[in-house]
């Protein structure tokens, strides 16, 4: 006998229609990754690299937190995408990751399938899961390494199975549904809000009346198994080193010295007030920055939160009325309460948007559904088609670049190694904010890196523990800080190449054709001339060139504010300009001497 979720997806490759987007959109999916360049987020310069390279080189005892509080974040995820690194080019790695994260859209087909009425055509199945990943948080992580994508993936697989637990094999499909989001949950823990929602849609929504508590022993069961699978030898390798599996999330409750007394919440983000918890689907819409986003406004969740009013209010209408209404298929209702939980929990415990990527890609879907409920079905089909077209035009449109793609280069990374005397018992410093930990693989295996100043709850006593690192090496202690650069230095490469290209940096015309792009484009960058016949390019305005000593010199003092702060000193004059690459992003940093420390 076949569980049910694997016979639709059989019956749906028979059919071309389905068969060619099982095939084709992914693939599209990966070639638009490719065009979007290398992942450099903020988050790939900091901890991915970072984590897997401790993790195999058992580097737990050696350093301290150089990539702050993330670098002892469960590094499974980490080490599978950071291999892909070392053994194929880089831009077929970053094909690869769109294509895998891409693999979305056939979950979203056959949860949409499952849900939809039998004679629904392939085109509005296919079309609901490409209005899927027309979403934000989708698009805006497509191919980079964050990670949300490629667990999302796991989550709607677990929703795919519960939805329809009922018959002989209800009791396996319980457990592969927990198994799969605690899979999710063990790589990366904040899907620990979608644990959250499938046992709320199983609380609110049970397939046979008075019948909660049973698969919900079965989900939690599959759940944990799954959890401690991807997660849980890193949890007791934390136990053993910190006394905390969470480390150094949780320290209030798993004291350790290193960490101060913290839980996991950022509140930043968090609603403020009741009326901001009572409408912050509509909060987040308007005033995005409250999630600490750009000008990325995103329809589907005022639309959602008025359906969701609608379709409670006419429930209470027809109970007042006394009216007998055709019962919804249990699995929208699932549906529905899975959204709506899962929501919840992630306002309560993060609001960080990116974290909302399973939900949003079943936006649309659920969109979908509920309106077919609550509009006349003369109107419905068209209803249905306007909103979910307005939905993924919206999305499509306000995808934000924010996290940060560099020009493919062949080589992913490249760092220019410091001039520094060899010695095995070399200690590092990172000061200051600026992710540099991507570096360290790519640096000496013997010297030791601690970060000072980074994002880090430090407790009273971390800098004791900096000091005895030092002190044990006993070697030179030199010091990593980020050195300035021009703010649109990438911009200008990206005009260059687009030009080239095109044939516009071709000195045939004089360089008009670029002089009159940049009039008409409003570009922010300058034509200029090469010299001996060579072409035109785009370059820097005067009022874009910073003066670059003198911001390396103001990220000098600051650095001696942190330094001071933890007993350390280092010799100013003697700091020296490196280079490091990101695809072709440059990302300099400076190296100096650390005057003996006290």
């Amino acid at each position: 006998m076949t569980i049910d979720p694997i016979a639709t997806a059989a019956s749906s490759f028979k059919n071309r229609s389905y068969r060619r987007a099982f095939i084709w959109l992914p693939l599209l999916l990966g070639l638009i990754s490719l065009s979007l360049g290398q992942d450099d987020s903020w988050d790939l310069r900091n901890y991915h690299l970072y984590n897997a390279f401790a993790w195999l080189h058992g580097r737990s005892h050696i350093d301290l937190a150089p990539a702050g509080l993330q670098s002892y974040f469960n590094p499974l995820l980490d080490v599978f995408q950071a291999n892909l690194f070392r053994w194929m080019p880089a831009p077929l790695l970053g094909f690869l990751l769109g294509w895998l994260q891409g693999l979305n859209v056939i979950a979203l087909m056959l949860i949409g399938r499952r849900l939809l009425p039998a004679d629904s055509p392939p085109w509005r199945v296919i079309g609901l899961a490409c209005a899927g990943c027309m979403s934000a948080a989708f698009l805006s992580e497509l191919g980079n390494t964050m990670g949300d994508n490629l667990t999302a993936l796991f989550v709607l697989g677990g929703l795919l199975l519960a939805m329809d637990s009922s018959g002989p094999l209800a009791r396996r499909k319980l457990l592969a549904a927990g198994a799969l989001v605690g899979l999710a949950t063990g790589l990366k823990l904040t899907n620990a809000v979608y644990a959250v929602g499938l046992a709320g849609a199983f609380l609110l929504v049970p397939a046979i009346q008075g019948r909660r508590v049973k698969p919900l022993i079965f989900l939690a069961m599959g759940g944990l198994a799954g959890l401690l699978l991807t997660g849980g030898y890193w949890f007791w390798h934390m136990w053993q080193l910190f006394g905390n599996p969470l480390f150094p999330q949780f320290s209030s409750l798993f004291p350790n010295s290193l960490a101060a007394n913290v839980g996991v919440a950022d509140v930043r983000t968090l609603p403020h007030h009741l009326w901001e918890w009572l409408f912050w689907p509509l909060v987040i819409t308007f005033n995005p920055h409250r999630l600490g986003l750009k000008e990325q406004y995103q329809v589907v969740w005022p639309v959602l939160f008025a359906l969701y009013l609608a379709w409670a209010a006419s429930a209470a209408v027809r109970r007042w009325r006394s009216v007998t209404a055709n019962p919804m298929d249990v699995r929208v209702r699932r549906l529905a309460a899975f959204v709506a939980v899962s929501f919840s929990a992630w306002t309560a415990v993060f609001s960080i948007y990116r974290y909302l990527a399973p939900i949003e890609l079943l936006a649309p879907l659920l969109c979908w559904l509920l309106l077919q409920r609550l509009v006349p079905a003369k109107w419905s089909l068209r209803a249905g088609t306007w909103v979910v077209a307005v939905i993924a035009a919206f999305g499509l449109f306000n995808v934000s670049n924010g996290w940060g793609h560099a020009p493919w280069a062949e080589q992913a990374f490249r760092v220019q190694q410091p001039i520094s005397p060899p010695n095995a018992r070399t200690s590092v410093l990172l000061v200051g904010n600026e992710p540099m930990a991507w570096m360290i693989p790519f640096l000496p295996p013997q010297w030791a890196f601690v970060g000072i100043g980074l994002n880090f709850p430090t407790g009273p006593g971390y800098a004791p523990r900096a000091q005895e690192i030092l002190r044990q090496r006993g070697g030179p202690v030199r010091i990593m800080l980020p050195a300035a650069t021009y703010p649109r230095t990438d911009y200008i490469s990206k005009l260059n190449r687009a030009a080239h290209l095109l044939g516009l940096d071709r000195r045939t015309d004089g360089c008009k054709r670029p002089n009159w792009l940049r009039r008409h484009f409003h570009l922010k960058a300058q034509v200029e001339e090469g010299a001996n016949g060579k072409g035109c390019s785009f370059v820097l305005r005067d009022e874009d060139r910073s003066d670059l000593a003198a911001d390396d010199q103001a990220t000098e003092r600051n650095a001696t504010k942190i330094l001071a702060h933890n007993d350390l000193h280092f010799n100013v004059a003697d700091c020296r300009r490196y280079q490091s690459w990101i695809g072709q992003a440059s990302f300099p940093y400076l190296w100096c001497s650390a005057i003996p420390v006290r």
